[in-house]
């Protein structure tokens, strides 16, 4: 929540290093933070357009503004459908939560979104059908987008959770070899990290992942994994189970985690309280 000249600041240092900066957006709007030179825009925060339900005309307007002043946008549409639906049995009866940290696994049955007003989750279950529409609409004029997912998130199964975000975002109209572009080449280049990752050619680090069937026909195919190479090494999918189960049996250190599991017990223990 920095004011526009604040952010001016920030964008101006932040170049002046030769650094990449990005935002969640709060006072600024989009279309602000983009004309002062913003290089990416998490979320689509601060894109008021997006998130309720405009026009065609509101729609195209806001991309063209936003066209003038070319900027990244990481929508993590998949962080927003789960909080939505965070009550929903199929995420709690999710196999893939064997891979999740079990502190995680109990802040997700407490986290607050749960005990809100069904109201709230559904102006956000249709806040993210108007985000998908607009998003939609980005792509068609090639404007740059790269997949994220902001695991650990309430039902963001890590490394799951990217296929999940593939999934919506050719469900918001992004052509399948469009997503899986926003996750390796396009990502690769925006962390500046194009000369040794995102493309299968000579010269680049070997991160390779082979499945079966064909991602470009059904985007859902990538999670037919066969087989995994990372730096060059093959990867055995029993070598990442047993680390896997060794992290599970460590505390959660690291800062993203410590604030999500501390946010979600502040809540917790004001709920109660209250109660």
């Amino acid at each position: 929540n920095v004011t526009r000249d604040q952010m001016a600041g920030a964008i101006r240092c932040s170049h002046e290093r030769g650094m990449h900066i990005l935002a969640h957006l709060g006072a600024v709007t989009a279309e602000d933070a983009a004309e002062i030179g913003l290089d990416e825009i998490e979320h689509l925060s601060g894109c008021a357009t997006a998130w309720k339900e405009s026009s065609v005309q509101e729609v195209d307007a806001f991309c063209g503004t936003l066209a003038l002043n070319p900027v990244v946008t990481c929508p993590t549409l998949v962080v927003w459908d789960r909080i939505g639906r965070v009550t929903e049995p199929a995420f709690l009866n999710d196999k893939r939560l064997t891979w999740v940290h079990p502190s995680f696994l109990e802040a997700w049955r407490y986290y607050p979104w749960r005990f809100d007003a069904p109201d709230k989750r559904l102006q956000l279950q249709r806040g993210v059908i108007e985000v998908k529409r607009c998003l939609g609409e980005m792509w068609k004029r090639d404007m740059p987008i790269i997949c994220g997912t902001d695991t650990p998130f309430p039902y963001l199964v890590p490394g799951f959770s990217l296929h999940d975000e593939l999934g919506l975002m050719v469900d918001a109209g992004l052509s399948p070899v469009g997503a899986l572009r926003s996750a390796t080449h396009d990502a690769a280049s925006v962390l500046r990290v194009g000369e040794e990752l995102g493309r299968i050619e000579p010269g680049k680090i070997a991160d390779l992942v082979a499945v079966r069937g064909n991602p470009l026909d059904d985007i859902f195919d990538i999670q037919n994994i066969v087989q995994v190479v990372h730096n060059g090494n093959l990867i055995q999918k029993n070598t990442i189970r047993r680390q896997a189960q060794r992290t599970h049996n460590e505390a959660i250190d690291d800062p993203v985690g410590n604030e999500i599991l501390g946010y979600v017990s502040r809540m917790r223990r004001a709920r109660e309280e209250g109660e």
